[in-house]
């Protein structure tokens, strides 16, 4: 609803919540993760970060990143 509200284009918007479902207060870091390919990290960037939960509790922030670089998610099987 925010995208399209904001009027957002889809290819500016990046989304994990249909692979990863809902994952609390790590829901940025897991997107950010898993749409690493995504960021350039040879060029400076701006990222606005959005974050909604429950109790209409909200936190947002702007990033102004050079050179910054987003591991991908790693998926394994192994548990300790």
């Amino acid at each position: 609803k925010i995208i399209d509200f904001c009027e957002l284009p889809p290819e500016k918007v990046l989304i994990s919540y249909d692979k990863y479902g809902n994952t609390g207060g790590s829901s940025i870091a897991v997107t950010m993760s898993h749409n690493a390919e995504r960021f350039d990290d040879s060029k400076k960037q701006k990222i606005f970060c959005c974050g909604y939960g429950s109790g209409l509790s909200w936190g947002n922030i702007m990033i102004n990143a050079t050179n910054m670089k987003v591991l991908p998610v790693l998926l394994t099987d192994k548990r300790d």
